[in-house]
């Protein structure tokens, strides 16, 4: 381990190094997606955070990472032509500047720094997660998947791809687990049952690189509640979770909302009841209510109600890992839950036409006269 903040200095030598060679690959080779390149690369290099260094030497180095991010993408923003491109340009292969994944990763890796304070176990599970699960995800989704479950102007989410996520999920967290604690076998069994099945609904859901935020920290959430429980405590978690999702699945099954929204739902009620945090559990079941009280009664809704649901799940996992950091006590997280998620919806009623699709009036031809 490195002393001092010369672990840090190590930590963003490596980073540049790495988005160089990844440029340098991308115009010499031609490789297929920079960003997940970069995307893996940073996660595997992330991982090696808690025997690089303390993690207060390590923060200050994954936020100038951030800087560094930002700007590329800054300037990439600003490219005059096809041709000719700014700096950042090789991140944005597919000319798709709507994701915000890579400047959401390393604010991730710099939340999780600070909450878990580089325990191996919490801070290496998610962050493999999110570097080779997701990843994996991505580029065989792409190449094998057929069926796309996004809605239109989304990242595009394929059944395969989904399936990709989830096996590797199930092969990451025991790995981690008999690596790094000395958990009971059916401890980390179901314990990774859960965890892949968290990770995997909100990498189905998720658009907009939001996937960033919520795959690891729900992941953080789930670990840091169940690791200490017993065999049967985590049971009883899991069959929350059940009876959650059969509740919501009869919501869905009766049109009431869309197959994305009770997902959605259905799983940020599971990880508040599975954080403890039962004021906030209350606070998601009312924000669901509300929600599915807006989209009955307004027509061609589904398509406004996948982007509030994941913003809403965004600042609620937020507000969970600062509840579970100790930052927060369970009342006030419940009126964060109420103030902050009553404001984006208010905020969608406002701008609903902005998020509904444009119809073309159709115009009448006149007739030709010789």
């Amino acid at each position: 381990m490195i002393k001092g903040y010369w672990a840090g200095v190590v930590a963003i030598v490596g980073f540049i190094l790495m988005i160089g060679f990844v440029k340098f690959a991308k115009r010499k080779f031609n490789i297929p997606s920079a960003r997940k390149a970069i995307h893996m690369g940073g996660g595997i290099l992330a991982m090696s955070f808690p025997w690089l260094g303390e993690w207060n030497h390590i923060l200050p180095a994954v936020v100038v990472a951030c800087f560094i991010l930002m700007a590329l993408r800054f300037t990439s923003k600003f490219k005059k032509d096809e041709e000719q491109s700014a700096s950042g340009d090789f991140l944005y292969d597919t000319g798709d500047l709507n994701s915000y994944g890579e400047v959401i990763f390393p604010v991730v890796m710099a939340i999780l720094t600070w909450v878990t304070r580089l325990n191996p176990f919490l801070f290496v599970t998610p962050m493999a997660i999110l570097a080779l699960s997701d990843s994996s995800a991505a580029l065989l989704g792409s190449k094998y998947g057929k069926e796309n479950m996004a809605y239109k102007g989304e990242d595009k989410k394929t059944k395969f791809g989904s399936l990709v996520f989830f096996a590797t999920c199930m092969i990451i967290v025991p790995m981690s687990a008999l690596a790094l604690t000395d958990l009971a076998i059916k401890n980390i069994l179901i314990i990774s049952l859960m965890v892949a099945i968290t990770a995997t609904i909100f990498e189905m859901t998720a658009s907009h690189g939001m996937d960033n935020l919520l795959i690891p920290l729900s992941t953080y959430l789930m670990l840091n509640s169940l690791v200490d429980l017993t065999y049967e405590e985590i049971l009883m978690k899991f069959a929350y979770m059940a009876m959650i999702f059969m509740v919501a699945s009869l919501a869905q099954t009766a049109k009431l909302v869309s197959t994305f929204s009770y997902l959605q739902f259905a799983i940020m009620l599971s990880v508040s009841l599975v954080s403890a945090c039962r004021y906030a559990a209350t606070s998601v079941i009312i924000v669901s209510l509300a929600i599915t009280f807006v989209q009955k009664y307004i027509k061609k809704l589904n398509i406004c109600i996948v982007k509030p649901s994941i913003v809403c799940s965004c600042y609620s996992v937020i507000v969970l890992v600062m509840f579970s950091a100790g930052v927060i006590e369970s009342m006030f997280a419940a009126v964060l839950f109420y103030a902050g998620n009553f404001l984006l919806i208010s905020i969608t009623l406002r701008n609903i036409n902005k998020f509904l699709p444009v119809t073309k009036k159709k115009t009448k031809q006149e007739p030709v006269t010789a």
